[in-house]
């Protein structure tokens, strides 16, 4: 049930409000010469949103309740998806702006679209309403283009085209689906043809899928990982993601569908996309497009967290876990990029040796995207699991089975590509030495793989948060 304010509570709406005049400010100092404060504006704007994100979750009531003519749906369920969002975008900023040569980036236009491209992932978690949706998905999606191509290199411009023109047939089929359900939800139910519906929610699914980098839209994903920003990257392979998963409650509510409904739909979907990463990962030799096929993989585990009995918890449990699973993964690579290597896992063999702290974190960060124990990534893969065997009554003690026993199974495959760059770190015979990195990003990964170990045994301090 939906709850109706009488007035606009903007003092709730202030992580949303700061994003926007953040990034007017960044847009009026882009002008100026130098553009050497942008990127802290960011900074500051992400940090407050934060803030205001973690302020909203203890004032709002048990129920979701609507804001008055801003068709924006407020609850306790969003808070976990949009902290993961607003954490991905200021490790971003804060990468990009700390970031030394080599891999020097132009962070201020940068942290412009990723500030865009958050502001939209919030109203798309929010929205309420199909016009504001897809407003709020094009605004995502066009700022992910621009910073995606920015650097202006030709492998860049030809992996953003790829991904722009997958991007307007999926907002094709988006609009065209929430106009069908529109027109379809004006009518009597006993008019509504039962085809209609099943076309509608089929075009509404090309959307989650596009932006998910989900099978069959999955096509972009490797080469755009190879060609952009790192930070940005990074940003890339999981703030849309989680977006897209808030989105995708709203959309069942446009569709005049349910969660439970759609169940085995998302779960087949969600199948194909697992498999069809694990396939295209197993015989990468370059890291990038490893973890590109990785990501697609990663987005099928999310969509099968939303055929679980209590979707938004496992899902918002699963982002919190991706979050600093692939931030460990993409910082690591960043270091050693910095260190010398090239795109190929054969250019970094031997690098443990005088490096040992590198070999760890290879080996922690490979068990965590394989969601294997000492992990978080366990955790998450294990609740699952779990969840999917238990939807018997749904599914039937077949697929219910069927589908654990395959994520389980996808589970140990991938520990195969997973554990590729720890194996070239440590068995291969060097090649050549690193050069001398920087300790305070060393600090920075060590802390993030302490944290992936720490909460595999304090697991229920992120499951407190998402409840």
């Amino acid at each position: 049930m939906l709850l109706c304010m009488p007035t606009v509570p903007y003092q709730t709406l202030l992580p949303e409000l700061t994003l926007v005049a953040a990034f007017l400010v960044e847009l009026w100092l882009l002008a100026l010469p130098g553009r050497r404060m942008g990127g802290w504006v960011s900074l500051v704007a992400i940090t407050v949103s934060l803030f205001g994100i973690c302020w909203r979750a203890q004032g709002l009531p048990a129920q979701p309740f609507l804001v008055p003519f801003l068709s924006l749906q407020l609850a306790q369920w969003q808070t976990p998806f949009l902290a993961v969002a607003d954490v991905a975008a200021l490790v971003s900023v804060l990468w990009l702006q700390l970031a030394r040569r080599p891999a020097r980036y132009d962070a201020g236009p940068l942290s412009f679209f990723l500030l865009a491209a958050l502001a939209g992932a919030h109203v798309l978690v929010l929205a309420h309403g199909p016009v504001l949706s897809f407003l709020a998905l094009e605004t995502l999606s066009l700022a992910s283009y621009a910073a995606m191509a920015w650097p202006g290199r030709k492998p860049a411009l030809q992996a953003t085209l790829r991904y722009a023109l997958l991007g307007l047939f999926s907002s094709a089929c988006l609009a065209y689906g929430l106009s069908w359900s529109y027109g379809l939800s004006l009518l009597p139910p006993s008019n509504a043809s039962p085809q209609a519906w099943y076309i509608a929610q089929a075009l509404l699914l090309v959307g989650v899928l596009f932006k998910l980098g989900a099978f069959p839209l999955h096509g972009w994903v490797p080469r755009i990982y190879e060609a952009a920003p790192l930070p940005m990257v990074a940003f890339l392979s999981v703030a849309p993601k989680v977006a897209s998963l808030g989105w995708v409650s709203n959309l069942a509510y446009f569709s005049h569908t349910t969660l439970p409904q759609i169940a085995l739909p998302l779960a087949v979907v969600g199948a194909a996309s697992v498999l069809a990463g694990n396939v295209g990962a197993f015989y990468q030799t370059r890291f990038l497009r490893l973890m590109g096929f990785s990501s697609v993989a990663h987005a099928g585990f999310m969509l099968l967290c939303l055929a679980c009995p209590a979707p938004l918890e496992v899902a918002g449990f699963y982002s919190l876990a991706l979050l600093g699973i692939n931030y460990m993964a993409f910082g690591l690579w960043g270091q050693l990029q910095a260190g010398g290597a090239s795109p190929e896992l054969a250019s970094v063999s031997g690098w443990a040796k005088g490096h040992t702290l590198w070999a760890v974190l290879a080996v922690v960060s490979g068990l965590a995207l394989a969601g294997l124990p000492p992990t978080v990534g366990f955790v998450a893969k294990f609740k699952l699991v779990l969840g999917l065997a238990r939807q018997q009554q749904v599914f039937g003690p077949a697929w219910a089975y069927g589908l654990a026993a395959f994520v389980a199974l996808n589970t140990a495959v991938s520990l195969y590509y997973y554990l590729k760059l720890p194996y070239h770190l440590i068995f291969k015979p060097a090649q050549e030495q690193p050069e001398p990195q920087r300790r305070l990003a060393l600090v920075a990964l060590l802390a993030l793989g302490a944290a992936l170990l720490f909460f595999f045994f304090a697991a229920q301090a992120l499951e407190a948060f998402v409840q």
